[in-house]
């Protein structure tokens, strides 16, 4: 039987070393790395700013707010992908939006690098701020680097009456 205990005992010290190699602290584990292609499109700079009043649909008035931020790809094909940009608020939840470049309500300048502009018709209801989350996808499918920020209700935001819409609103405007 004591033999039993070795052979047992042997069997422990190799899942010892396996545990040790795949633990976050090992050599072995943690998260994995991903390789970044050069070609994927890379975007800085997100800024907001805020121009006339709009509706959206259902009356519901609002302010047009322009997302803009710069860009580059090496491949030159962000002609033909998509905007994506997700606005959240604490009153109205997640409002996710995915839009051709170009199309109606977005722009862009250049080829391998300069400017994307989105368009929307935003109402902030009762918040005081939101926050804005924006992608963009290029015509073969590579995604660029996530860009965020919080941008706060600006002076002059329509107001409706008081419990009368206190969510967040928001539609792709064309502006013109």
């Amino acid at each position: 039987m004591r033999g039993g205990k070795t052979v047992v005992g042997l069997g422990l010290i190799p899942m010892l070393f396996l545990g040790a190699a795949c633990s976050k602290h090992g050599g072995g584990g943690g998260t994995p790395l991903t390789a970044t292609d050069v070609n994927s499109p890379v975007i800085a700079n997100l800024r907001a700013s805020f121009g006339a009043a709009c509706t959206l649909p259902g009356d519901v008035p609002g302010l047009i707010e322009l997302l803009a931020f710069d860009y580059t790809d090496a491949d030159g094909n962000l002609r033909g992908g998509t905007l994506n940009d997700t606005t959240t608020a604490a009153v109205g939840g997640t409002l996710p939006f995915s839009s051709p470049i170009p199309s109606p309500a977005v722009a862009i300048t250049g080829t391998t690098s300069g400017t994307i502009t989105g368009s929307f018709c935003t109402h902030f209801g009762s918040n005081s701020n939101i926050t804005e989350q924006v992608t963009v996808t290029d015509a073969s499918g590579k995604v660029s680097n996530e860009l965020t920020l919080n941008v706060p209700r600006p002076n002059g935001a329509p107001l409706l009456p008081r419990d009368a819409d206190p969510s967040l609103r928001k539609f792709p405007e064309i502006v013109r």
